[in-house]
């Protein structure tokens, strides 16, 4: 019976003795570490900046005009690269950023033409497009799909005798804000900035 009680305990020490080996010495393990956003080791250039918005613009840079690149700092302490021009009859707006190269907020606004500076009353106003007819049109030229569309409203306006809708809506982490021509359907503004 002595001999029963010494080889139960030595046969337990036998077995658990490997199990704790590995433990002896060791630290807990770390709680698991958030990935670090990846941060260019050297700041983008203005020439750099400038190709960026014009890629997005679908534009070259022989195409446009009043071109100006310059950094600025932003309030919540980010620099960036702000790229104005003007291309076709649109005037082009692109906050940079400096560190990465993403495009922050992006504005594009129709610029009247010259022959159009004064605007005349018609004598009868034209048909206006519905309020849905140019949500679709906003919809289409930022390439969201309405059912992802949050915070939506679209007010009809009258500005130097044009009767245009200013849409505004989130999605997918962007705030989008339209002038639409309440008659033709152009898009005469939209900018696009990060929610």
């Amino acid at each position: 019976m002595n001999r029963t009680r010494i080889l139960i305990p030595a046969a337990l020490l036998f077995f658990l003795l490997p199990l704790c080996a590995g433990c002896a010495g060791k630290p807990a393990a770390a709680p698991a570490e958030q990935p670090v956003p990846v941060v260019n080791s050297e700041p983008l250039d203005s020439t750099e900046a400038k190709k960026i918005a014009l890629k997005d613009a679908g534009l070259t840079e022989d195409s446009v005009t009043d071109l100006s690149v310059t950094s600025e700092k932003e309030d919540d302490g980010v620099y960036v690269w702000e790229v104005t021009f003007r291309g076709g009859n649109y005037k082009y707006e692109y906050e940079i950023v400096l560190n990465s190269g993403r495009i922050l907020k992006s504005e594009k606004e129709l610029q009247p033409s010259s022959a159009a500076a004064v605007p005349s009353e018609p004598e009868s106003s034209p048909a206006v497009r519905s309020a849905e007819e140019a949500e679709a049109i906003a919809f289409e030229h930022a390439g969201v799909n309405r059912a992802d569309v949050t915070d939506l409203e679209c007010e009809l306006e009258k500005e130097n005798g044009t009767q245009k809708y200013e849409i505004s809506f989130d999605c997918g982490g962007m705030e989008y804000d339209y002038d639409i021509d309440a008659v033709t359907g152009t898009v005469l503004s939209c900018e696009t900035e990060k929610d």
